[in-house]
């Protein structure tokens, strides 16, 4: 992917405060990338590349055909 888009929470955060509920909802969605990136050991959104995702489909728990 090269983009990641947030499109439903903003409408949660303006439905149940108005415009302090976005900005609320953009607090949190702040808090979370920050918190994720000093998890990874990635200073910058830059740092974040291919070698941080993983194949849910070759990780699974409970292969589908056991």
């Amino acid at each position: 992917a090269k983009a990641c888009m947030v499109g439903r929470p903003y409408l949660y955060g303006l439905a149940a405060g108005g415009e302090a509920g976005v900005d609320r909802m953009l607090s949190l969605v702040g808090d979370e990338v920050r918190r994720d990136m000093v998890l990874l050991g990635t200073p910058t959104l830059d740092d974040i590349g291919p070698h941080h995702l993983r194949d849910s489909e070759k990780t699974q728990r409970y292969p589908a055909n056991r």
